[in-house]
């Protein structure tokens, strides 16, 4: 899941997915603890693509994504989340406000320009 190949990834989330909820509880869990742990990592796409494909883990992406400093978002992946993620969920919302508000100006403008991209395609 934690693929740099955003092919490979997208089909081990789309398993993953397809998975029974208690093993696939099992495999979120996993990846939130490497999410918190490295941040920048590969963990940050594996967890929104997962989140855009099993929505039943959205809530827990986003309650983790919440629990990352704001000087350890990766700014460059940013993008990612605001177009994967739901924006009509209050979780998402919160977890992009958040980072706007953050006082990071990369983060906050990284999130702006994802938003606004995101609402020109219509997503």
């Amino acid at each position: 899941m934690q693929s740099e190949t955003e092919a490979a990834r997208l089909a081990s989330c789309d398993n993953v997915a397809a998975l029974p909820e208690e093993e696939r509880a099992q495999l979120v869990e996993a990846l939130l603890h490497i999410l918190e742990r490295q941040p920048a990592g590969p963990a940050f796409a594996a967890a929104v693509d997962l989140a855009d494909r099993a929505p039943d883990v959205l809530p827990a992406v986003c309650a983790k994504l919440m629990q990352i400093p704001p000087n350890a978002v990766p700014v460059l992946k940013v993008g990612r989340a605001v177009m994967r993620l739901r924006k009509s969920d209050p979780a998402v919302a919160a977890v992009f406000e958040h980072w706007e508000g953050s006082g990071i100006q990369a983060l906050a403008t990284a999130v702006t320009r994802a938003r606004t991209m995101q609402d020109r395609s219509g997503r």
